[in-house]
């Protein structure tokens, strides 16, 4: 456990939750306007651990933004296309009740591919670097996140299997949720669906190799003698990254703020009763390069 100094008076310690990502940081109330080495240190942490859990914030979404802000650009424009709702400080709402007066209303399409594991806007041609993401309000029971290190995922690979996927890429593309869940509407030449992206497999983070995935806008592994063989190589990656050594599930409480590294991971949101209620608030930091 360590001690680290954040203005002002503050103190914070960490734990860690997994041997190599997600690290729990208590004390630090983000609320409060943090100095630049504080950011810094935040900075490095969730380059090293991926995931940083800042337990009892309970953040409005204006503080959420404000929060986010530290790190870079929140100004991340979503597609014109699907449920996307009109955000607020740059933060979006999720979940299955409406702003005004608390209605119910059906889960999407669009929000039943977070089940799928996944990375945050892989199919910009600059992906997001950061996500941010608040409990407001979650069921009696299940809705947890699972995060899964890509880096650690990379690193446990055979040497040649290495070798072999150097030169793989993949088409990011978002038509192709359509692939993974049928009930979202038909996608054609609308000019607001963002065009398909290619991606390396393996890219490097801060100077670590790691696998770069996306289970719901790729389904298969380019640069591979067909088709069927880039699939059955996509799955078995897919299989290998959210195997249990590098999985860590985050069971939420009220007020918990999850600030995750989206270059090193993928995440997915696991399934609840839908009739019960569950609310977040999500903000996002601009990728500064694309994948390399």
């Amino acid at each position: 456990m360590a001690t680290k100094l954040a203005p002002p008076e503050q103190t914070f310690t960490t734990r860690k939750v997994h041997p190599t990502i997600g690290l729990e940081i208590s004390g630090l109330d983000v609320s409060k306007p943090l100095d630049a080495d504080t950011i810094a240190e935040l900075t490095r942490l969730s380059s090293e651990y991926k995931v940083l859990i800042f337990k009892e914030q309970n953040l409005s979404s204006e503080q959420l933004g404000v929060f986010a802000q530290n790190f870079g650009d929140t100004k991340q424009i979503p597609p014109k296309i699907g449920n996307n709702r009109e955000r607020q400080h740059n933060v979006s709402r999720l979940g299955n009740q409406e702003e005004a007066g608390a209605k119910h209303v059906e889960v999407s399409g669009y929000a039943k591919v977070a089940r799928f594991w996944h990375t945050d806007s892989s199919w910009r041609p600059i992906p997001t670097w950061l996500t941010f993401l608040t409990a407001v309000e979650i069921p009696d029971k299940d809705g947890d996140t699972g995060f899964a290190d890509m880096q650690a995922a990379y690193e446990a690979l055979p040497e040649e299997k290495k070798a072999f996927l150097a030169d793989k890429h993949m088409v990011h593309s978002w038509r192709t949720l359509r692939h993974y869940q049928t009930d979202i509407a038909a996608m054609g030449d609308d000019e607001n669906v963002p065009p398909p992206m290619t991606h390396p497999l393996i890219r490097t983070v801060d100077g670590r190799k790691s696998l770069f995935l996306n289970g719901h806008v790729c389904y298969y592994v380019g640069g591979m003698p067909s088709l069927e063989e880039g699939e059955a190589l996509f799955r078995e990656l897919i299989d290998h990254a959210t195997s249990q050594p590098f999985v860590y599930q985050h069971k939420w409480t009220v007020g918990d703020l999850v600030m995750w590294d989206d270059r090193s991971t993928m995440h997915r949101a696991m399934p609840w009763d839908y009739s019960q209620r569950r609310v977040m608030h999500r903000a996002e930091v601009c990728g500064t390069e694309p994948p390399k």
